[in-house]
């Protein structure tokens, strides 16, 4: 959100909080941003069924996009960070790798 430190959120409620924490390690490795969070989703759903889940988020629960999840949520919002999601790739291939290791 314009204005709001870039960090990546991950949410500790209803999550496995060993694959939480090795999401933290990933984002600490592979990103220039850091992570904070506090929040829910419907990351529940599958943590209720047994799944181990994490839940990462592109800000603090109270600073993201009003915008998200509608039909507002699009690159050309004021706002948007191409730099924001590329630390997500750099998540993402982290999170392959350190799997695969």
């Amino acid at each position: 959100m314009p204005g709001t430190p870039d960090v990546i959120a991950l949410l500790p409620d209803h999550v496995d909080t060993g694959l939480t924490a090795f999401l933290g390690q990933i984002i600490d490795t592979y990103s220039k941003l850091g992570h904070c969070g506090y929040g829910c989703s419907d990351h529940i759903s599958w943590y209720v069924l047994g799944y181990p889940v994490c839940f990462p988020l592109e800000g603090r629960l109270n600073e993201t996009d009003a915008y998200r999840h509608s039909s507002y949520d699009t690159v050309d919002v004021s706002g948007f960070s191409w730099d924001h999601t590329m630390e997500y790739a750099k998540i993402i291939v982290g999170w392959i790798y350190e799997l695969g290791a």
